[in-house]
């Protein structure tokens, strides 16, 4: 892919770009920022049980193991400390104690014997904490975590995908993965940071596009609360709410004909990405019931009769929602660049098979 900023390193996971970095840092600098954060030590945050994960720190150091670390290889955390690292940066680097309970009500309905946000100390400089902050939006605006993209709050975060350990010996289990997404909103003047994980997600394993939309979807509801205070001041909803496309939610089309599932989607201002006009979607995505805006686009696999799947055209789509279908397929993926997919090898209508290889050709848009 070239060079790369550290931004579009961040925004598109490379873990490439990451080893490459932390090598530059050294692994002994490397634990030493994983520890500031609060990883691989207990918060005390009033939690029973809590567990302070580990670091491993090797008696020599390589290229290879400092490389790990930094993809998240040779470090186990729970969730509430990486939630707990993201609210340091919307705090602006200050790195506090969370606690479980806000304090107790009174006899008289008053709050008292409030919890103190302890401080642990300052993991960033400001001025780090606003580069950051930015590559965080830029994560969710292009990057991998664009199905956490919200019209209502603006959100800045991280998608992890992560293997799952092995429980019964040493390394990690190959296909298996942990879903996540950490963040925080609103992205101008934070007041929520916070984390979701998901064990296992199946078909998609990817952050960005299983637990991306359910932070979506909190930072949403908190948003419908408090308007006043959530609400993204650039994106005012009463001034968009006639500029908008309509929303609607993508319909069931598994076993539907081709034709069938085109006039329900062509019913709800939706493209569908079919490619042949005969046989029965057997695969579809985004999956029923997902919010939708007039002219998005669901991709689905078709089964002919005798019970060949075809291949949809992929043009125009995002490259992870691409890799989805593909994937579902057992289509080997090559990716030639990043954004939306300008061509594929395999064009559409061709019949699949499982270990075929399809490269897809890239361009930002």
């Amino acid at each position: 892919l070239g060079w790369w900023t550290v931004r579009d390193i961040l925004a598109f996971s490379s873990n490439i770009g990451m080893g490459k970095l932390a090598v530059l840092l050294g692994g002994d600098s490397l634990v030493a920022a994983y520890e500031r954060f609060g990883l691989g030590r207990e918060l005390d945050c009033g939690l029973p049980g809590e567990v302070s994960g580990a670091i491993a720190r090797p008696a020599v150091w390589s290229d290879y193991t400092i490389s790990a670390l930094a993809m998240g290889h040779s470090i186990a955390v729970n969730a509430l400390q990486v939630a707990n690292a993201f609210a340091a940066i919307a705090n602006g680097g200050r790195l506090l104690r969370p606690h479980i309970l806000l304090g107790e009500v009174g006899d008289d309905g008053t709050l008292v014997n409030v919890r103190r946000s302890d401080p642990l100390g300052r993991v960033m400089e400001p001025r780090s904490v606003d580069s950051l902050q930015a590559f965080l939006r830029a994560v969710v605006e292009y990057g991998t975590g664009t199905p956490a993209n919200s019209p209502v709050v603006s959100i800045a975060g991280k998608t992890g995908t992560a293997e799952v350990v092995n429980p019964n010996g040493r390394g990690y289990l190959k296909n298996r993965f942990t879903a996540s997404f950490a963040g925080f909103f609103p992205f101008e003047a934070p007041l929520v940071a916070g984390i979701v994980v998901l064990d296992q997600p199946k078909p998609i394993h990817y952050g960005g596009y299983t637990a991306g939309p359910t932070f979506r979807r909190i930072a949403e509801r908190y948003a419908m609360t408090e308007p006043d205070i959530f609400t993204d001041p650039s994106r005012d909803l009463v001034a968009r709410r006639n500029d908008d496309p309509p929303v609607t939610v993508s319909p069931n089309l598994i076993g539907m004909g081709v034709a069938e599932a085109r006039q329900v989607v062509t019913a709800r201002r939706l493209d569908l990405r079919a490619s042949v006009d005969s046989g029965t979607v057997v695969w579809q995505y985004p999956p029923p019931d997902r919010r939708l805006f007039a002219g998005d686009a669901i991709v689905v696999l078709v089964q002919w009769p005798d019970s060949t799947l075809t291949m949809a055209d992929l043009r125009g789509l995002p490259v992870r929602r691409a890799a989805a279908l593909l994937a579902h397929a057992g289509v080997q993926l090559n990716i030639r660049g990043r954004g939306r997919v300008v061509r594929q090898s395999i064009p559409p209508g061709r019949p699949l098979a499982e270990n075929m290889d399809c490269t897809l050709v890239c361009r930002p848009g």
